[in-house]
């Protein structure tokens, strides 16, 4: 498996495994509004976590049962 070099005029270049193959040819502008767009599919995906953990606290909590 190679690893893919990219060559930028950029001059804050990160050679990061992390990062996407051409993701240093888009321009900053598209940049932002990319990662604020995951930004909030990620905020999006814990709000439905958090939901539905606190839709089992309900649950959870409302039983009544007598403790003798």
């Amino acid at each position: 498996m190679g690893r893919i070099t990219e060559f930028t005029n950029l001059e804050g270049f990160c050679d990061s495994p992390i990062l996407p193959p051409g993701i240093t040819i888009l321009s900053r502008t598209t940049l932002g509004i990319l990662y604020l767009l995951v930004l909030c599919w990620l905020f999006l995906g814990i709000n439905v976590i958090a939901d539905v953990f606190m839709g089992a606290i309900e649950v959870i909590t409302s039983s009544k049962r007598a403790v003798l």
